[in-house]
Parts: structure tokens; sequence; C-alpha cells
């Protein structure tokens, strides 16, 4: 799987219909499936910037904790590819995206589930997708087939540089991310995360 068949299976699912991005993967070969799983792995590394989990922060209105951070970058990436490249130089540009404003129109609105800006589900689909291809096997061949040791492969949790001075605090957070702290400004406060 290249870099251009990824981002079109991303980009095909859509918001959240990862089921049927499950079913397209099982009819690939598994070797497809398992460089899928690892592309999603390296983008959400490639995510994982002090700079991203400010925005994050800006984006719930809360402290992220790693956790919430780790569901968060696969979000991300279900965007599509654009947004993922456009976030890499600069997350202030979440700002533009429908969904993200979206949220920012909630105020003062609890969020639910689906609301919220995450899509770890998106990390397991490679796995679901190796799943639906053994379940096509007949019961004693599949019970010999391993699971590749790719799936065993998730994104780190903590960025590799230095926190920046001043990390997450208001001044910092109003001048990297103008457009995001404007269109957040009073919104979404208290959020659970």
């Amino acid at each position: 799987m290249d870099e251009e068949t990824f981002w079109q299976a991303v980009e095909s699912a859509g918001e959240r219909r990862f089921r049927a991005l499950e079913a397209r993967l099982a009819r690939l070969p598994v070797a497809e499936i398992v460089r899928f799983h690892t592309m999603m792995v390296e983008k959400c590394d490639q995510l994982l910037t002090c700079e991203l989990w400010e925005a994050a922060q800006i984006i719930t209105g809360a402290e992220v904790s790693e956790d919430n951070f780790y569901c968060f970058r696969p979000g991300v990436v279900a965007l599509g590819r654009e947004m993922f490249e456009w976030v890499l130089d600069d997350p202030d540009l979440l700002a533009e995206h429908p969904q993200v404003r979206r949220l920012a129109g909630m105020r003062g609105e609890r969020w639910s589930d689906e609301d919220y800006p995450h899509a770890e589900e998106l990390l397991g689909v490679g796995e679901a997708a190796f799943e639906l291809v053994l379940a096509k096997l007949h019961p004693t061949y599949a019970a010999l087939v391993e699971l590749p040791d790719a799936f065993e492969r998730r994104p780190r949790g903590i960025p590799g540089a230095r926190w920046p001075a001043g990390f997450g605090e208001a001044g910092r957070l109003e001048k990297l991310y103008p457009d995001l702290t404007e269109l957040f400004a009073g919104a979404g406060k208290g959020q659970e995360v």
C-alpha cells in the first residue's frame, strides 16, 4: 500500500464509517492490511507534537491527558490528507475544518462521544480487517494463523521533543494559535476529556 492508496482508503471511509473501511481492507492481501496499520501508526506518530497537543487543549477546553491525545491524533488523520499535512505545519489550521468549527459552535453544550474529536477506533481497523480475512478461512486453518507482529505496534504517547517553556499557558496559546483561541473563546469549557 502506498501513500496515495492509504489516504484514499481513509478519506473514502468518511466520518467514523470505519466498518466500511474494515470490509474494504479485508478484500486486500494481508500484507496490504498490515501496511495500512503500519502507515496509520506512522501518521499518528508524525502528529505527536507539543503544538498539536496544545491545539487539542484549546479545542477541548480542558487539560488533555496522554490517553486523550492518543485518541485525538487518529481523529486528525480521519480529517484527510490535506488537513493532516496542514496540521503538521501549523495546528492552528484546524480552525478551518468544518468539524472543528461545528464543535466551537456548540458553546456550553455537553459533547457526546460522537462530538468529541477523536477516532481511536481507526487504529484498530487493520486488525479488524485481518480478523475478517480469518473468518473466511476454515476454522482449522484460521486457528493456525498468528496475528502479524505489526498489529502489536501502537502510536507513541509522549512527544520526544522537550516541552516548550510556557506549554499550555494562555498567553502562549493565544500567540501561537490565534484562530483556534478566537474560535473557541468561551466555547467547549468544562468538557470531559
